[in-house]
């Protein structure tokens, strides 16, 4: 049988308030004491889950550069392929391959990089650039901008210049091809100078960026480049971009010196094409206005015709004197009838010659215009009696 007393129990309330306070009540002084890096990474999950993913990766990027962790590098990579970065996306991703993620979350390190390759190849290649066999201190350079370690560039263009520079050894100057969405991996290799006898200078172009470079009619890539180590003696280069005038110069290179070449490129000046002048239109219109006061003419002349009819009806015929009140009101009837008879028929003749000098101006006009005469067109003006005519044809 176990007894207690006052004081074994005050003994143990004491013991179990001082677990409590050792396991639990210092819970928030924990908290306050994480590391600004693990701050960050607390900040960053939280802008993560409220779907700020600039915030996230802002956050992310802060605590990896105070603590090299592979965590802070996996999720920087994540969100930034959730955002479509897939260049930068892949650079984290393989800073936290090199950071050495934990075996049982090595596999998600492995299914993110399979995703951000996916990504980029859609739109990207792959250089990879093997070193092995390079001399130590060799330069690895591409376009122009030096690589570093571990030698691999994404990029969106089909080909790139690469250089290899390594003391003691003749430079590695090539053009590689690398076609979009796949990896092209390339293994330069330097030959040391004791074996080559033929000198070699450098040659520095400066011009308009984007221009492309060929030497010797090989393409050397495009401004700028970094200066090429080039045989002695003189060769052929030439500079082009498109909009602008190419320039074609000798340049001579000589041993163990840089020569320098400043060159510019004019734009094309595109001539301005002759006026042309379309005399179609108007030759229709005076045309048609000529067929017009022609049929205008001719209804004149018809109506001259009716009334000389008339006339023919009120000379000596008895019937027609009879209507007349005096035979002086008939004379002057057949007077006025006959005036108007000629006024007409002069109005007629006037309308029809108006009219076909008004189409012959319009036929003139459709054959002079600038884009209708043509192999075999022929225009000329033929005389007549009592004027000239303008005559044209043309060959179909």
């Amino acid at each position: 049988m176990i007894t207690t007393t006052p004081r074994l129990v005050a003994r143990t309330f004491i013991l179990c308030l001082a677990l409590v306070v050792a396991l639990g009540g210092d819970a928030p002084a924990r908290a306050a004491d994480k590391s600004p890096a693990e701050q960050l990474h607390a900040a960053a999950v939280a802008a993560h889950k409220r779907g700020n993913l600039r915030q996230a990766v802002e956050l992310w990027s802060d605590a990896l550069k105070l603590d090299a962790s592979w965590k802070y590098a996996y999720n920087l990579a994540n969100t930034q392929y959730e955002r479509g970065e897939g260049v930068a996306a892949w650079e984290a991703v393989r800073r936290a391959q090199v950071l050495g993620p934990p075996e049982k979350h090595l596999g998600l390190v492995v299914e993110l990089q399979s995703k951000v390759r996916a990504l980029l190849f859609k739109d990207h290649a792959l250089l990879v650039v093997d070193t092995k066999a390079l001399p130590p201190g060799s330069v690895v350079s591409l376009d122009g901008a030096r690589l570093e370690p571990p030698f691999e560039v994404w990029t969106t263009a089909t080909s790139s210049t690469l250089d290899v520079h390594a003391e003691g050894f003749v430079a590695f100057h090539n053009q590689v091809v690398h076609p979009l969405g796949e990896r092209t991996d390339v293994a330069p290799r330097l030959v040391a100078q004791s074996v080559v006898v033929a000198p070699t200078g450098k040659l520095a172009i400066t011009g308009p960026a984007g221009a492309t470079l060929w030497i010797g009619g090989v393409e050397r890539g495009r401004l700028p480049l970094a200066p090429l180590v080039m045989p002695v003696g003189t060769t052929s280069l030439r500079l082009e971009r498109d909009g602008f005038v190419p320039v074609e110069r000798d340049v001579t290179i000589t041993a163990e010196q840089v020569t320098a070449l400043v060159l510019q490129l004019d734009p094309v000046v595109v001539a301005k094409p002759p006026e042309r002048h379309d005399l179609t239109v108007p030759g229709w219109i005076i045309a048609g206005g000529g067929a017009a006061l022609i049929a205008t003419g001719a209804g004149f002349l018809v109506w001259a015709g009716d009334t000389q009819d008339e006339l023919e009806q009120l000379n000596g015929s008895p019937e027609a004197l009879a209507k007349f009140a005096s035979y002086d009101a008939y004379t002057k009837h057949f007077q006025d009838t006959r005036d108007a008879m000629d006024d007409r028929a002069l109005a007629g003749q006037i309308l029809l010659v108006a009219g076909g000098v008004a189409v012959v101006t319009g036929i003139a006009f459709i054959l002079l215009d600038d884009d209708a005469p043509a192999d075999g067109d022929v225009v000329g003006v033929v005389p007549i009696t009592g004027g000239a005519a303008l005559v044209g044809g043309a060959k179909f």
